[in-house]
């Protein structure tokens, strides 16, 4: 093999750096020369033309064999080279990826650090009231509590009750058990805790209260006279003397009213506490032998700098609400979270899709408590507005698909039959169990319904294809 790639000249060659393929060209063309030569020979000393190329090829050895010797020669060390090469690049990689780890397990380790600080911050900043006062000169004589102080107050002795929880609200009271509003805006720890273990002495055998003061306001409030609410407030509506009645989290609506058990809408907007409390506690006395509601303001937009504008007249559904809706007599179905579609419509259940959009509130809930008597015997319908879109487009005619969009498709008769959410492919098609790809792009909401139900009548006994756009 040596002597036959010495009589090409192969061997004295320097690697070559041209291109592979052309080198292996190269090399093609010199062998098929070669084996040319060599037939053309033994054709002049009387061999047939194919005859003396097959002797040739049979001279000269295995081709295939000779062709990787011939490249390894060209080649061979511009291959070791490149091979070191990606030795080299495969070891810088992953070096650098050590390297990235260990920067991004240090950066982590800071970051956490610095959260952890800043909780710690945050954390003596909420039990010292701010950071202003995170360093006092000294003890001060007497703690003081102000507005918005969140307060621990226990019973150190016999049936350690009362254990509670209690924030001070803006008019500087804080709601106990069993006694109600107690008013401690401006005193001190001594004369409440003093104050309370009096009271409670007419509850329980042995009381000794105290109070932990677990967090406060940065810059205290002085207490107002009377507390407020307004729309957006959030409500703790609770029956003091019992623990059958209310206990329920509300919000103020946009009209100015909440939604009770048992008693339906209350307009509670610009009215006192103690007023509205009183109120309650009288629209309850029907229902429960023993009552005393009391409301908390668990939260409100404008404590928080963010005064929503007052109550309105009537609240007006538009496209985009999110409803519930809800039978409050006895608490028997329906109850369902629709959100209303493009074209001012709720799907409900046993109902189907109904018309809400424009319509006010009182007019939907009587539609829907009239629509549902049929189906459940004690009907009385209520619907809160759980959310709202900014400037709600007005409702179109007709729901039309389109490529795109995401589709629930549900059997509202029955437990059985598809429930299935698909999103309109490119050709306008959505796949459905049983029934594979339908066209539904450019059509109405409407007719897919009623092409779907059709579809599926041979697969279910009860058949009602609705579909809701996700």
């Amino acid at each position: 093999m040596k002597e036959r790639l010495a009589r090409l000249g192969l061997h004295l060659r320097a690697p070559d750096a041209r291109p592979i393929g052309v080198v292996q060209a190269e090399i093609d063309e010199e062998l098929a020369f070669h084996l040319d030569a060599s037939a053309r020979e033994l054709v002049r000393a009387g061999a047939e033309p194919k005859e003396a190329a097959c002797e040739a090829r049979r001279r000269f050895g295995d081709l295939a064999d000779i062709r990787r010797a011939c490249r390894r020669q060209k080649l061979g060390e511009r291959i070791v080279i490149q091979r070191i090469q990606m030795v080299l690049i495969l070891l810088l990689v992953l070096s650098v990826g050590v390297l990235a780890q260990q920067w991004s397990s240090t950066s982590r380790q800071q970051q956490d650090a610095i959260h952890a600080l800043r909780n710690h911050v945050a954390e003596l900043s909420r039990g010292t009231g701010g950071l202003a006062q995170a360093a006092p000169t000294g003890p001060v004589e007497h703690v003081i509590y102000a507005v918005g102080d969140r307060l621990r107050i226990a019973n150190v002795t016999g049936n350690h009750e009362p254990n509670v929880h209690a924030t001070v609200a803006r008019d500087g009271k804080i709601l106990l058990p069993e006694i109600g509003w107690v008013d401690i805006a401006g005193k001190a720890r001594e004369d409440v805790e003093g104050l309370l273990t009096k009271t409670y002495l007419q509850y329980y055998e042995h009381a000794d209260i105290k109070i932990v003061l677990e967090g406060s306001q940065a810059v205290a409030t002085p207490p107002i006279e009377h507390v407020f609410y307004g729309v957006g407030d959030r409500l703790k509506v609770v029956n003091v003397a019992s623990t059958a009645g209310p206990d329920v989290l509300l919000t103020v609506a946009a009209d100015g009213k909440v939604l009770l058990p048992d008693v339906g809408w209350i307009d509670v907007a610009g009215e006192t506490r103690e007023a509205v409390e009183a109120l309650l506690t009288e629209r309850y006395e029907p229902y429960y032998e023993d009552v005393d509601i009391k409301v908390v303001l668990d939260r409100s937009p404008r404590a928080q700098g963010r005064g929503l504008a007052g109550p309105v007249e009537h609240i007006v559904y538009a496209v985009g609400d999110r409803l519930l809706v809800a039978n409050v007599a006895g608490g028997s179905e329906p109850a369902a979270q629709p959100t209303v579609a493009r074209d001012g419509k709720i799907l409900l259940p046993e109902l189907g899709w109904v018309h809400v959009a424009g319509e006010t509130r009182e007019d939907a809930e009587a539609l829907l408590t009239k629509s549902y008597r049929p189906f459940y015997t004690d009907v009385d319908i209520k619907i809160v507005l759980a959310g709202s879109r900014a400037g709600a487009p007005a409702p179109v005619a007709h729901i039309v698909y389109s490529v795109g969009d995401r589709l629930k498709v549900t059997n509202v008769k029955h437990r059985g039959g598809p429930q299935a959410v698909q999103t309109v492919a490119r050709d306008g098609k959505i796949l459905l169990p049983e029934l594979g790809w339908v066209h539904v792009a450019g059509e109405t909401r409407e007719d897919v319904e009623a092409l779907l139900t059709k579809s599926y009548e041979p697969f279910y006994t009860d058949i009602d294809i609705k579909i809701v756009s996700m």
